[in-house]
């Protein structure tokens, strides 16, 4: 494997019971990538997870990409990460996950190089899996919080996206893969300048 290979785990629940849901944002961007670069998942049983290789067009090039959906289920996604970044002999510089975020609206996703789980059970697990090392990238995709008064956050995270929802949350997922290429071309700076501050439509073209 090409030592300058990224990895990129979008975070999410397997099953058709979970396909729509808030939570499976990371598999819907995932998805995305594969479309807009030509790349096909197929599960792996050795990583459990879905796997797919890509190549990301970057700048006036592209760049080797394994496209990751753990098939774990969310709590236990560090599983497949760390596999996957053993097996390969990968640097977890290489690795950038995709996460949804209640503490953002939906329409709205956010760049960070590195930092905490930030009660997000899915990172929590890759952080545990990686020995208590956050010095990863991450994109969050905001899915907004529970209603109050409401069901609570488990309900709301594994809720289906309604109608409208789910045209502005494929719209999101298109603007996170141009977001993961100037990523992975120009740094997290870059990319946290360019897209932190964005707010996605859903009346917005398609890249």
């Amino acid at each position: 494997m090409d030592p300058h290979t990224w990895i990129v785990v979008g975070l999410g629940n397997p099953g058709p019971q979970y396909e729509r849901t808030r939570h499976n944002i990371g598999f819907w961007t995932i998805a995305a990538c594969c479309r807009r670069w030509g790349a096909t998942l197929k599960v792996n049983a050795r990583f459990q997870a879905a796997v797919a290789e890509a190549r990301a067009p970057l700048g006036h090039g592209s760049a080797p990409v394994l496209l990751i959906e753990p098939m774990t289920f969310m709590n236990a996604s560090g599983v497949s990460v760390r596999k996957l970044l053993t097996y390969y002999k990968l640097s977890r510089e290489r690795l950038i996950v995709i996460s949804d975020d209640v503490a953002l609206p939906l329409g709205r996703l956010r760049i960070r190089a590195e930092g905490s789980a930030g009660g997000h059970n899915g990172l929590k697990s890759i952080i545990q899996e990686l020995g208590g090392d956050e010095r990863f990238a991450r994109l969050r995709l905001g899915i907004g919080p529970p209603m109050m008064g409401g069901a609570g956050l488990r309900h709301h995270v594994l809720a289906a996206f309604d109608t409208e929802e789910t045209a502005l949350a494929h719209q999101v997922c298109e603007v996170a893969v141009d977001a993961l290429a100037c990523l992975m071309t120009d740094g997290a700076q870059a990319a946290m300048g360019r897209f932190n501050g964005r707010v996605v439509s859903d009346d917005a073209p398609n890249s």
